[in-house]
């Protein structure tokens, strides 16, 4: 007899190298992932993960890209000639002070004082 039932309920269960070639990346980049979207199990030092696990942290990554571009969206300026142009001007005008590297190599100086 012949049993229809899957080896195990989770399916297959894989590691840290095993699901970051199943994404496509780096071992690194998906401990990195994994700091932000914590889908996996973690057996001592190993961390194993589940196809139900590497489904969700791909969702995750997808909300985070489509949230990344929600904001840039957001973000976008005004062009010229609009009522946020006199933003624009407010947000570019140069302060008059210098650059803090001029302090470090002493090649700025206030007015009227002397080395």
């Amino acid at each position: 007899m012949t049993d229809d039932k899957p080896a195990s309920p989770l399916g297959h269960v894989y590691s840290l190298n095993e699901a970051a070639v199943k994404l496509h990346m780096s071992r690194r980049a998906l401990q990195e992932i994994i700091k932000r979207l914590p889908f996996y199990a973690k057996n001592g030092k190993v961390y194993l993960f589940s196809d139900d696990d590497i489904g969700k942290i791909w969702e995750g990554m997808r909300e985070e890209s489509n949230e990344r571009l929600r904001v840039m969206e957001d973000l976008k300026l005004p062009a010229r000639g609009t009522k946020g142009s006199r933003l624009r001007e407010i947000l570019n005008k140069p302060t008059g002070k210098p650059h803090p590297s001029l302090y470090l190599q002493g090649s700025w100086r206030k007015r009227g004082t002397r080395k």
